[in-house]
């Protein structure tokens, strides 16, 4: 019976142990390290690559995505895609060790979850290397936050990418050296979160390549802007991407985006398909101009078009008479032009989505009265004058 108590308690002691050890805790790990003999044995004491991906737009989320999809699977990773909420089940077909998040506004009130995140972390790992993947627009937000909760020198990459296509070269302006010196002053001593919004799209540009080795995703334009410096530019190019990506990964990726390319391809039989982007501002001085365009793409023989609204306007009443309605809204462009499908025509109502366009594609354009995209798409070359549906504005409306 003695034997047999001792053996239940050594069983246990052995079990505990083991759960322990499996678990990695960075306490007992670095306490096992402590002893030279073990040192050069313990896999709980080599680097684990930690990497975090947030986002609230669609393009940015799609480029994000192939870089999770291509990551190493005992990577640990962190996923909030706003457009794309309560997708564990679907992430965890395609990769291990992934974890969702779900953040809420006032964004300031997520910080108390992303401090008690983190903390688990880093009392689960003695070397966590941190790789973190954010829309340069909205740092400020979480990605703020992420960032003042770690040591700078935890933060092994940081990944920033456009808000939307174009994004960066519309908005991006160079800020003065004394700016930028105050600015990284401030960031580095500012202890407690107050307001993200206290430090300013252009600023953060200028603020983090000091601090973090920064790489700034660029979808369009970049041999036209000059960038902030120490960031390292990735020039984006979906051409490319389309013969680069393995029939492997775009089953990945297009699983990840609920993108299921055969059911257009059903729709389509043997002809051309067609795509018309509708940015939702239904102004009436632009009424005539987008008719106008309407009436000549369903005069084009053997096309099918298929009529594809902004995610941000996700509803909005639009005359798809002769059009298709593609349903998932969150679907970006650029996943139609990375599949298979025979799209030979691209046209509608201004939206950032034409600088992903190739030039030839593009058989029609009408102007988006609060964005200035025309005339960068004209000065890119994208886009000619000759196929601008123009409108002039009334002065009263």
């Amino acid at each position: 019976m003695r034997r047999l108590i001792w053996f239940f308690k050594f069983f246990l002691i052995v079990f505990v142990g083991s759960l322990s050890l499996m678990s990695y805790r960075a306490d007992l790990c670095s306490f096992l390290g402590s002893f030279p003999s073990l040192k050069a044995h313990l896999y709980c004491l080599r680097p684990r690559k930690i990497h975090i991906f947030i986002d609230y737009a669609t393009t940015p989320t799609l480029l994000q995505m192939i870089e999770f999809i291509k990551l190493p699977k005992e990577d640990i990773k962190f996923v909030s895609w706003d457009r794309y909420r309560h997708h564990l089940p679907i992430m965890k077909k395609i990769q291990s060790n992934v974890t969702e998040w779900t953040f809420n506004e006032p964004h300031e009130q997520n910080m108390p979850f992303i401090q008690n995140e983190l903390k688990k972390i880093t009392n689960r790992f003695v070397n966590p290397q941190f790789y973190l993947y954010f829309n340069y627009k909205h740092v400020g937000w979480e990605g703020h936050m992420i960032l003042k909760s770690l040591p700078l020198e935890k933060v092994k990459a940081l990944h920033l990418y456009e808000d939307g296509t174009g994004t960066f070269l519309r908005t991006y302006n160079r800020i003065s050296s004394d700016t930028i010196i105050r600015s990284i002053q401030d960031y580095v001593q500012r202890n407690q979160i107050t307001s993200a919004r206290l430090i300013f799209l252009n600023q953060w540009l200028n603020i983090l390549p000091y601090l973090y080795p920064t790489y700034l995703h660029v979808m369009v334009g970049h041999n036209t802007v000059s960038v902030p410096a120490n960031v390292t530019l990735v020039s984006v190019n979906f051409a490319k991407l389309k013969k680069r990506l393995s029939v492997t990964e775009k089953k990945k990726l297009f699983k990840l985006l609920n993108f299921q390319p055969l059911i257009y391809k059903k729709r389509l039989g043997k002809k051309k398909m067609g795509i018309y982007l509708y940015d939702g501002f239904n102004k009436s001085y632009r009424a005539k101009a987008i008719s106008t365009l309407k009436q000549d793409l369903l005069k084009m023989n053997n096309v099918v078009w298929f009529s594809k609204q902004h995610p941000r306007v996700a509803g909005t009443q639009e005359d798809t008479k002769g059009f298709i309605p593609i349903k998932e809204t969150f679907i970006p462009l650029e996943a139609f032009l990375l599949s298979n499908l025979p799209i030979e025509y691209i046209a509608g109502e201004g939206s950032s989505a034409f600088y992903s366009v190739p030039p030839e594609m593009i058989v029609g354009y009408v102007p988006n009265p609060e964005r200035h995209y025309t005339q960068h798409l004209l000065k890119l070359k994208i886009l000619t004058p000759d196929k601008i549906y123009d409108w002039h504005k009334p002065k009263k409306e």
